[in-house]
């Protein structure tokens, strides 16, 4: 009996270890996947950094006009305009810094021309006005405001510029273009001078024909 026995017994713990074998081979291939999962969902936290980083980088548009700060306040009950204030329309090659000198010398010097133009009546302060720089207040016009668009042309070299009396089209009573030579030493009194002497002869030319409208 035991010698028949035998085969049987060694059959037995073959089969045994041939079952283990082939058992536990599939629970270390799952073991393996299940750790690769959590790397793979890892970058999550890189778009959400991107997504948050987009709102900073949006760029604010610069204004396309630039209103002059330097405002001329009138010191006369007989004159119509109250205030004379400027918007740059077309000066190139300015930085901000520069843009800012020549707009303030340009409203002393008309400022200067309209003290010695009796005719008109109209002696003027420069007054420094933040508020008139910011384009949403710009949104109407004001009865008693002067408006001076300025720009500048080339070949040969030109200040030009157009007198408002409102925001109409028909408001546009003077429209000019004066030739002038940049000082050699950047003189900007100078340069700026024809500018403001053309502008007082557009002014007293309405004030003589009583209308301050593009048809009279």
């Amino acid at each position: 009996m035991r010698a028949q026995s035998s085969p049987l017994i060694v059959l037995s713990a073959l089969f045994a270890i041939i079952s283990l074998g082939a058992c536990e081979k599939p629970q270390s291939s799952i073991q393996h996947h299940a750790a690769v999962k959590p790397a793979a969902i890892a970058p999550t936290s890189d778009v959400v950094k991107n997504t948050e980083k987009k709102p900073a980088e949006a760029k604010k548009e610069k204004p396309s006009y630039y209103y002059s700060p330097f405002v001329l306040s009138v010191r006369s009950n007989q004159s119509l305009f109250k205030k004379i204030s400027f918007k740059d329309v077309g000066v190139k090659a300015l930085n901000d810094d520069l843009r800012k000198s020549v707009y303030e010398v340009m409203a002393q010097s008309l400022a200067s021309e309209l003290s010695i133009e009796h005719s008109l009546s109209m002696p003027a302060n420069v007054v420094y006005d933040e508020a008139i720089t910011d384009p949403s207040n710009h949104l109407a016009c004001g009865s008693d405001h002067l408006y001076v668009d300025v720009w500048q042309s080339e070949a040969p070299k030109r200040w030009g510029y157009s007198l408002w009396s409102g925001c109409g089209e028909d408001d546009n009573f003077a429209w000019k273009e004066v030739s002038f030579t940049p000082h050699p030493q950047g003189d900007l009194k100078v340069d700026v001078k024809p500018l403001a002497q053309s502008i007082v002869a557009s002014i007293r030319e309405a004030n003589q024909k009583g209308c301050y409208q593009k048809t009279c």
